[in-house]
């Protein structure tokens, strides 16, 4: 399928433009979104999903790989890579006494990455960094009376990258990802007594956090992708994250606000102007082996570590951060790839994770695991390529007063891969 230049780039900047409206818009609704910069919404792509969120090792010319950034030198010569996907999430949570369920579809990314010559492979777009959105209730009783505490928030954080990837060795290659983040988080938190008749409520104190983000991202990458004999190929990749600042700028307010015989008294007692503070983003390190036979099955595996430890989260006296850190198992298997038949080029991909997260909660550990599934379908005559992916996961539990999030996540994405900057002949 050729795309001519002009129209291919006015399609990425009307997709870009959309991206834009679309990534302000809440992606989660979970309670653990709370704390921090909210819930980190993962350096995957669809192919990574399907594959159990491994791929620091993997080596795919055909999509994206967002796990490593050296592996964008997996390019064919002269092809570019534009890459669009959505995604979808239902979500059931249970607690010792109750149970809810939401549902949500959004922009997941978008990427365009190309080869500069024949070292030098680029790369850029945009996806989500993190996401707040969050409703709690809570009831205490005070005094004989009932105080309910109410907690929302939303928002989140936004990131634009520039992916760069050589290859000055042809066994070995390089990667380097700048970030910019950006965002507005809000977090308000309600008091109030409830009283039987509804004629006095008394509000004793509401606090609204506005937080407003920017700042820098930087990874590394590395792959080692020897030729091991005729039938088997594989790829050793390591990743490193720096740990960084980001800046966010707060303003709080804290009011008070009373209804007595339908007469509403309001009283601003604080009204901080813009504060700016630092927020910390940890050091990661990763580290993925990939194992190909025969060009139709491909094993992978992938371990990654952060160290959170040390870090604040935002004035929650029932979490901290500890070091997380993760296992992930992915597995593709193509039946005969180039063969005139369909379902021969088809991309069987499965997989399987499990983490211990960064977030500890009245001193327990929350936990992520589940396993994926997916299918990458290729346009015969054409390097477009559609892949589908889905996660069955659950995260926490119920102990301790904590909530057990069991969740179905699905992922499409459409790679468009074509042949450009070439030179035509005339005779």
């Amino acid at each position: 399928m050729k795309i001519p230049f002009k129209l291919a780039t006015s399609i990425f900047i009307l997709l870009t433009l959309l991206t834009f409206e679309s990534i302000s818009q809440n992606n989660t609704q979970s309670v653990y979104s709370r704390y921090g910069v909210g819930e980190l919404q993962g350096n995957n792509s669809c192919l990574n999903d399907a594959l159990g969120g491994s791929g620091i090792g993997l080596r795919d010319p055909f999509s994206m790989n967002f796990k490593n950034p050296a592996s964008l030198s997996s390019m064919l010569k002269q092809n570019v890579i534009f890459e669009f996907s959505l995604k979808t999430k239902g979500v059931s949570a249970e607690s010792e006494n109750s149970k809810s369920s939401y549902n949500l579809s959004n922009f997941n990314y978008l990427q365009i990455a190309f080869p500069v010559n024949n070292w030098y492979y680029m790369g850029f777009g945009i996806k989500p960094f993190s996401s707040i959105g969050y409703e709690i209730e809570t009831s205490q009783e005070l005094n004989g009376e009932t105080v309910i505490d109410n907690f929302t928030g939303d928002g989140g954080i936004s990131q634009i990258f520039f992916s760069n990837a050589i290859k000055p060795l042809k066994f070995l290659s390089l990667g380097f990802q700048a970030s910019y983040l950006w965002g507005n988080m809000k977090r308000q938190y309600v008091s109030h007594l409830d009283y039987p008749n509804e004629q006095y409520i008394s509000v004793s104190s509401a606090t609204i956090v506005n937080s407003r983000v920017k700042g820098l991202l930087w990874n590394f990458g590395l792959q080692a992708h020897p030729v091991w004999g005729e039938n088997f190929t594989g790829s050793l990749g390591i990743t490193f994250d720096n740990q960084t600042k980001i800046q966010s700028y707060d303003s709080k307010i804290i009011y008070s606000k009373s209804l007595i015989n339908n007469l509403v008294k309001e009283d601003t007692i604080q009204d901080n102007l813009s504060k700016k503070k630092q927020t910390d983003l940890p050091m990661g390190i990763g580290g993925g082996i990939s194992i190909q036979w025969k060009k139709k099955l491909t094993l992978l595996l992938d371990y990654r570590y952060e160290n959170w430890e040390n870090l604040l989260v935002n004035d929650e006296p029932q979490a901290v951060y500890q070091n997380s850190s993760s296992v992930s198992l992915g597995l593709q298997y193509i039946p005969q790839i180039g063969s005139p038949k369909f379902f021969n080029n088809i991309r069987y991909r499965a997989g399987f994770f499990y983490s211990n997260s960064n977030l500890k909660i009245l001193g327990q550990s929350i936990q992520d695991k589940g396993v994926t599934f997916g299918l990458a379908l290729p346009k015969k005559g054409s390097g477009t390529m559609t892949s589908v992916s889905f996660i069955l996961g659950q995260r926490g539990s119920t102990s301790n007063g904590l909530i057990r999030e069991n969740y179905f996540q699905a992922c499409i994405a459409l790679s468009l891969n074509d042949i450009w900057f070439i030179k035509r002949r005339y005779e």
